[in-house]
Order: C-alpha cells, then sequence, then structure tokens
C-alpha cells in the first residue's frame, strides 16, 4: 500500500475528522475505524487519532488481545493498526497527516512518531 504522500502524490486528498464533530453530525456512535473514501472528490477522510505517550503501547495491547483471541473477535484493530502504519512510512506522511487533521501528534516529534508507528507490529 502507497504511504500517505504517495497517495497525494496521487491525487489523494486527506481529511481527518474529531469523533465527537462525526457524532454530532451523523445519526449513530462513530469510532476510529469509520474510515471513508469518496471516490467522486478523491477524499480518503479518517478520524483524527491522538498520537501521545501511551499510543504504542496500547495499539500494540489491542493487537495482541485480538491476534490472542483471533476466532472470537473480529480484527479491527489489527487492520486498522496496519493501514496507519502503512501511511506513515516517513516524517513527511507523518506531517501530511498532521495538517491533514488525521493525526494529533501530542509527542511533537514527527521522527519519534513515524518510528513508534514503523515498529508497531514487531514480535506481534
Amino acid at each position: 500500500m502507497p504511504s500517505a504522500t504517495e497517495l497525494e502524490d496521487a491525487g489523494i486528498h486527506f481529511s481527518g475528522d474529531p469523533i465527537q464533530d462525526m457524532q454530532n453530525q451523523e445519526q449513530g456512535k462513530k469510532n476510529m475505524f469509520d474510515i471513508t473514501f469518496d471516490n467522486d472528490i478523491k477524499e480518503l477522510k479518517i478520524p483524527t487519532l491522538k498520537v501521545g505517550d501511551s499510543t504504542g503501547h496500547e495499539f500494540r495491547n489491542n493487537m495482541v488481545y485480538e491476534q490472542f483471541f483471533a476466532w472470537e473477535v473480529p480484527n479491527f484493530f489489527v487492520d486498522y493498526a496496519v493501514f496507519i502504519c502503512k501511511l506513515i512510512n516517513t516524517s513527511k506522511d507523518m506531517e501530511l497527516l498532521y495538517k491533514s487533521g488525521i493525526t494529533d501528534n501530542l509527542l511533537g516529534n514527527d521522527e519519534a512518531v513515524t518510528k513508534m508507528f514503523n515498529k508497531m507490529g514487531d514480535s506481534i
């Protein structure tokens, strides 16, 4: 899968939307997995992901949990994590997603977040 900057170069636009705003605009409960693509305007809309100190641990714990209970629960979190990890290959990808409102980098360092996502699946 191409990275965020590669997708942008191909004409795909990114748009982030805080989950709270999504819930106010539409009926029903929304969550971080509600990713949509509008083929007419070439827009990939992803709920805003807040990235902080505990994000890496939370992602890995949820991924391990889903892998352990793979026969009982859907693998939404693993699929989401792989998708986000594929989007973020370099700090330029992270910068693009931040400017688009898809990520909220509470760490303040794009390179640190990029490394965290690049190592997300190690030893899982």
